[in-house]
């Protein structure tokens, strides 16, 4: 062999290390990869917060106030139950006609 032949030889025995020796790194990358993957897992995306709330009495009232209610004057004059009660209690307490 002359010279050029052995140098020729020599370089692809270095190419063939190198290879080897790149595959061995990608081998090792795989398997740290691998190792840091389960100790530190990836974090799943952060979704946008979704608020609920139970509205209370109080929250539907205030509505019901800025927001109006449709009532006719018939309700409005109209008296419930224990108003009517009272009245007719009071009415019957008073004196009817005249007398003495």
């Amino acid at each position: 062999m002359n010279d050029i032949e052995q140098e020729m030889a020599k370089l692809e025995s270095d190419e063939r290390a190198l290879e080897q020796a790149a595959n061995a790194l990608n081998r090792l990358a795989d398997v740290a990869e691998k190792f840091y993957a389960a100790l530190w897992p990836e974090k799943p995306s952060v979704r946008e917060a979704k608020l609920t709330t139970l509205e209370s009495r109080e929250d539907q009232d205030l509505k019901e106030t800025i927001q109006g209610r449709e009532e006719t004057l018939e309700e409005w004059k109209d008296i419930g139950p224990r108003e009517r009660a009272f009245l007719e209690k009071e009415n019957s307490k008073k004196p009817s006609g005249s007398g003495s």
